[in-house]
């Protein structure tokens, strides 16, 4: 269904695009890409203003209520590392977010 759909898509070295591109290339399907940006305004203005597509995390539309979001199937999941020097000061902030990591 997407395959003569315009699409703007986060930049081409984001895990998201790497997953997306693998399940395209999957199906057999070569989307029509207008635009790879790294700026999420970029990204929602063009689908606000435009005739175009795009992949958002869940949480990310959840932000924007004037968008609509179509869940895909099956659901693709991804799996994140963080990684911090051990035994460094770490500002406040990373340090909450560290715990709540931890927590999770």
């Amino acid at each position: 269904m997407l395959t003569d759909e315009p699409l703007v898509l986060f930049n081409t070295d984001s895990v998201q695009v790497m997953t997306l591109t693998r399940q395209f290339k999957a199906a057999g399907v070569n989307p029509h890409i207008v635009l790879n940006t790294s700026q999420i305004t970029t990204l929602i203005n063009m689908v606000k203003t435009n005739h175009i597509g795009c992949f958002l995390y869940k949480s990310m539309v959840d932000m924007y209520p004037e968008l609509v979001g179509i869940p895909v199937f099956p659901a693709i999941e991804q799996r994140i590392g963080v990684i911090w020097r051990k035994g460094k000061y770490q500002n406040a902030v990373t340090e909450k977010v560290i715990r709540y990591l931890k927590n999770y």
